[in-house]
């Protein structure tokens, strides 16, 4: 059984509803070199970049660099004064 063929997955992103913005957010860790650093987007409901975010967080799991990008993509939303917020990693 080939379980590729039963599955359709968009990978296209998809605006949030007016007066929403969307945060896309990802982390990345390298292993061998003990470094990790995350990322994200802020847009609005008609995919206008609002904001980006980059840092480095040092060596870590890739669960808590993952979170480590949710949580910071919420902080800065908030921060900016977004309350209507959906989040994508």
């Amino acid at each position: 059984m080939n379980l590729a063929a039963d599955f359709s997955l968009s990978s296209s992103w998809r605006p949030p509803s007016d007066r929403w913005i969307k945060v896309n957010s990802d982390g990345s860790v390298d292993l061998e070199a003990g470094i990790s650093a995350i990322g994200g987007v802020l847009r609005d409901a008609h995919g206008k970049w609002i904001l980006g975010f980059i840092r480095k967080t040092g060596s870590a799991i890739v669960f808590q660099v993952e979170t480590g990008a949710l949580l910071e993509g919420i902080r800065i939303a908030w921060e900016k004064g977004f309350r209507r917020v959906i989040i994508f990693s």
